[in-house]
């Protein structure tokens, strides 16, 4: 029996104008493949942006084509959306454009290639990787001539809008990274996926951290600890350098200070084999410590003495208040 993929294979719809948008399945978005079919399934992306990313690798030899021979244009044009932007089906696994298709397009392809490039065809898509479709699962152009005739299904702004969704991991377990969420909204007409990505930064590689956190500043703790330096910094390093540690900030203000202290790059060493967990570097602080040595004197800060926490603004004035009282 033949495996090649036929019309009954892929979710085709009929002309219904209310049918919701196919488990799994989404509205291309990409301008040169909407035209052909309505519909994507994605095995390799979350999403079509990287899809698209990957299409537009190919955008101005589809254009250069496009002017030449228009029935080359659309041969071309199909092979790359199948294979970028898998036709919707009822199957677990994507649907891969036939060799044959494969073979028309690097036909049409190659010489331009070489002509205007001095390209030839990519090996990333050496056509014996895609299946025969007299033996395999595949698609060929002649397997959706009907399908931009389809009307696209409508789906209603209630069923397609939703909230934020929660964030995700962060993208790496130290040093920064991103973690993203996103959400479904309702424009001109179709459902649509938008992304936000935010930065973070669980912990720098590399670095021994210890089990307790620095203190959170509070007036009874200063009282306790007689600092004799509260600043406000971004931290850009963190080193490991045997039993202490040395950080580097850039000072933006001197909240107080006994001794002379320069806004700008400065170090503060840490006075343990282990820094707390909740002094991360790419990260504005609110830091009270100690001086040390002399001429000139360095900052220092000690897990059971130093107090550390992010930045907010109420420290500005709070923390000269208890430095006068």
């Amino acid at each position: 029996m033949n495996k090649a993929i036929s019309l009954s294979l892929l979710l085709i719809w009929l002309p219904c104008a209310w049918l919701a948008i196919p488990n799994g399945c989404q509205v291309i978005e990409e301008p040169i493949c909407k035209e052909i079919y309505n519909y994507t399934k994605f095995p390799y992306y979350e999403d079509q942006y990287m899809a698209k990313l990957e299409i537009n690798h190919h955008v101005l030899l589809v254009k250069q084509v496009k002017s030449m021979n228009k029935s080359w244009y659309e041969k071309l044009r199909f092979f790359l959306c199948t294979l970028y932007f898998p036709v919707c089906s009822s199957m677990n696994k994507p649907v891969r454009p036939c060799q044959s298709s494969c073979e028309t397009a690097r036909k049409i392809a190659e010489p331009i290639l070489k002509r205007f490039k001095n390209q030839t065809w990519p090996s990333e898509l050496a056509c014996n990787k895609f299946p025969l479709y007299e033996i395999d699962v595949c698609i060929r152009q002649s397997s959706v001539t009907n399908v931009t005739s389809t009307p696209t299904p409508k789906i209603s702004q209630k069923d397609c809008e939703t909230t934020w969704s929660s964030w995700s991991n962060c993208s790496k377990s130290c040093n920064p990274g991103y973690s993203k969420r996103h959400r479904f909204i309702y424009k001109d007409g179709s459902c649509k996926k938008y992304n936000e990505v935010n930065p973070c930064h669980l912990k720098d590689c590399g670095i021994k951290y210890c089990s307790k956190r620095y203190h959170k500043p509070t007036l009874r703790l200063f009282r306790k600890n007689l600092y004799t330096f509260g600043i406000r910094g971004r931290v850009f390093t963190v080193e490991q350098l045997g039993n202490y540690s040395k950080v580097g900030i850039r000072i933006s203000d001197v909240l107080f200070t006994k001794y002379h202290i320069k806004r700008g790059k400065n170090t503060i060493n840490v006075a343990s084999s282990c820094v707390g967990t909740n002094l991360i570097s790419q990260r504005d602080y609110m830091i009270m410590g100690h001086f040390t040595g002399f001429h000139p004197h360095q900052l220092t800060i000690s897990l059971h003495g130093g107090a550390v926490e992010t930045w907010k603004s109420k420290w500005r004035v709070q923390v000269p208040k208890w430095a006068r009282k």
